[in-house]
Formats: C-alpha cells, sequence, structure tokens
C-alpha cells in the first residue's frame, strides 16, 4: 500500500490553460446548480493563472507564486483593481448560517455536495462570472 503525503503538482501551459478556460467557460454554462458552478469555478482560476502567465511573459506555471485555488491571492498578486472584479461576497453554509465557507474552498463544497447559503452562492457565482469575463476582454 502506498499513501501520499502530499498532493503532486501538475504544471500547465499557457496555451493549455487558456483552451482550459474556454472549455470550462462554455461547460458552465451548459449546465446549471452545482456542477455548472465548478465548472466556473476551474475556469476563473485557468483564466486567471492564464492571464498571469501572460503579464509575466512566462510559458507555465512552474514559476508562478500561486499554485492553489485561492482566487482572491491570484487578483491580489496580479494586482487587479477591485473595480473590475467587483466587492468579494461572503458565502456561508445551508447547514449552519454562522458557518463562513472560504471562498478558496467553494469549489471544494460544490465537489463534496456541502450546501452553499442560496444568496451567497448567487453572488459568488455573478463574481466568478465577473473574473471570467473580465479574462476574455483584457487578456484573451
Amino acid at each position: 500500500m502506498v499513501l501520499f503525503t502530499s498532493m503532486a503538482i501538475i504544471h500547465a501551459g499557457i496555451n493549455e490553460l487558456k483552451s482550459s478556460h474556454h472549455r470550462l467557460s462554455a461547460a458552465a454554462r451548459t449546465n446549471t446548480g452545482p456542477p455548472a458552478h465548478l465548472l466556473l469555478f476551474y475556469a476563473a482560476e485557468c483564466g486567471l493563472k492564464y492571464a498571469q502567465l501572460r503579464r509575466s511573459k512566462l510559458l507555465t506555471t512552474e514559476r508562478l507564486t500561486e499554485l492553489n485555488h485561492d482566487l482572491v491571492a491570484l487578483i491580489v498578486d496580479m494586482k487587479l483593481p477591485a473595480w473590475a472584479v467587483g466587492e468579494l461576497p461572503p458565502l456561508r453554509f445551508s447547514r449552519n448560517s454562522s458557518e463562513s465557507c472560504p471562498t478558496s474552498c467553494a469549489h471544494q463544497a460544490w465537489r463534496y455536495g456541502v450546501r452553499i447559503n442560496a444568496e451567497d452562492e448567487a453572488k459568488f457565482v455573478t463574481w466568478l462570472q465577473r473574473i471570467c469575463d473580465l479574462v476574455v476582454k483584457e487578456y484573451l
């Protein structure tokens, strides 16, 4: 039996991220609910990483400092103006409205079926779409 103590990182090239952003955005539009939101989250992540590579004149993610799912860290690292992506909405779980869901973990909630407060989720999905729209407008 083999146990893994850490997750391997798979690096992507700039063209792979660009293609993935397009495919995931298109797939998100043809689905609904949490599966669509999950695809949109990953589309935003790929788009931001593509934009970061392009801005930094890099060809792969090997030299990026942020290789996780923290979209806020990517936005801050790229110094994107707040007005461009809008205010980050808070996320709370449906099972306990006082329990917050870190935005960098929203993809896990959707992947594992943990329900997010519907109003918060709708605002967060709009925020993700704004990121995707910005990537298309400014970087593609």
